[in-house]
């Protein structure tokens, strides 16, 4: 291969990769890839809980903060497999910044989680419980608020979708 040639397959790489490699989806085609994906989520969520048993008790903090420990980590795996599955998306133009949005947040929330497992360590009384949970609550109702507004993508483009914000 002569340099001439080598400059334009590294050029059309670089662009390849710049670009994203592959053209986006359609915003039915999208929608539809990201209502599978948050089905997958959302079963595999629902036996995370089941599994964990968790269940805010504030009147038993010990069982609160023991099964609330399990099931952090076990959330955090959940979402980590949606966030990839996202990641293989391809959003349109009218989608793409809510999309990233919704990523950043479930990012967030895993980042979040080993966090929170830190500030459960020694929590003993209903009182120390409530301001750890309560950011808990926060991650969720930031991803709730991601999730509405990329809905609201979905809901003004004519696409009948339920993300289940």
């Amino acid at each position: 291969m002569n340099l001439t040639t080598s400059l334009v397959v590294l050029s059309t790489v670089t662009l390849f990769v710049a670009c994203g490699g592959e053209s986006e989806q359609s915003l039915d085609d999208y929608f539809a890839d990201l209502e599978k994906a948050l089905d997958t989520f959302i079963d595999e969520t629902d036996v995370v809980a089941v599994e964990e048993g968790f269940l805010v008790n504030f009147e038993d903090v010990s069982a609160t903060v023991s099964g609330f420990q399990r099931f952090l980590p076990a959330m955090a795996e959940a979402t980590q497999h949606f966030v990839d599955e996202l990641e293989t998306l391809r959003p349109p133009a009218e989608a793409a910044g809510g999309h990233r949005r919704v990523v950043e947040t479930l990012d967030a929330f895993i980042a979040s989680t080993s966090l929170i497992a830190a500030e459960l360590e020694g929590v003993t009384t209903a009182d120390a419980l409530k301001p750890v949970y309560q950011r808990y609550a926060e991650t969720g109702n930031n991803i709730s608020a991601a999730c509405l507004k990329l809905q609201g993508v979905a809901d003004e483009y004519g696409v009948t979708v339920s993300l289940h914000c």
